[in-house]
């Protein structure tokens, strides 16, 4: 294969690029949009991201590595990042995600640039089921994008069960209450942490949910 030369980008004049509704960007969006041009030259490397986002970006694909620029400026609201709606006003989500750590930095500052980075990138955990009391069998779930959806979807599936046969998926907390699975409890769940299934029918008595429980201290 032949590799086309790197992209080379001449000084633009200020006003003269414009985003896709038809708007000149302002000059701290023209940094950002060289930073993403550069890393699409063939010489260029792309953000040192650990092995787990990889798997994190396919699972992510509606949330924000294949969101329009509206619903990029909606994630960073609902993320806390509204500081940087101007900046990244003309942005997709796949604009955000070419730029590295490095670069959210210098364009974020050190805290929110990292906060940012780490948004993008969740790291992948793993939680281990015990399926099986006796002998006590436990089987290892790995989440890539952290929500609530796909941490249901995966210990449905592990226990031979799709999410629409079963009425709820809980977590157990203090004194035994169910707490409701939600996209910010994943990613507060510690990583490696175990957890031993129980099935119980439901208030009507026709359906069943799903209990995470805590393993039992010694």
């Amino acid at each position: 294969l032949t590799r086309s030369p790197p992209l080379q980008l001449s000084p633009v004049p200020k006003g003269a690029l414009q985003s896709g509704n038809g708007k000149p960007i302002a000059d701290d969006q023209l940094q950002v949009h060289h930073m993403i041009k550069s890393s699409l030259a063939p010489q260029a490397s792309l953000p040192d991201v650990p092995n787990s986002t990889e798997r994190s970006l396919a699972s992510q694909g509606a949330q924000i590595a294949s969101a329009t620029p509206q619903q990029t400026m909606t994630w960073l609201q609902a993320n806390r990042f509204a500081a940087y709606l101007h900046t990244f006003a003309s942005f997709s989500g796949s604009d955000l995600m070419r730029l590295s750590r490095d670069d959210l930095i210098q364009i974020c500052g050190l805290a929110d640039g990292i906060r940012l980075f780490n948004a993008l990138h969740p790291r992948a955990k793993t939680l281990y089921l015990c399926v099986q009391n006796s002998p006590v069998v436990y089987q290892a779930v790995y989440l890539a994008s952290l929500s609530s959806r796909e941490m249901c979807d995966k210990v449905a599936a592990l226990l031979g069960f799709s999410l629409n046969q079963l009425t709820h998926v809980y977590m157990q907390g203090p004194n035994g209450i169910h707490v409701v699975i939600t996209d910010e409890l994943v990613r507060n769940i510690k990583d490696e942490a175990t957890f031993i299934t129980e099935l119980i029918s439901d208030q009507s008595g026709e359906g069943l949910c799903l209990v995470l429980k805590p393993p039992p201290s010694h």
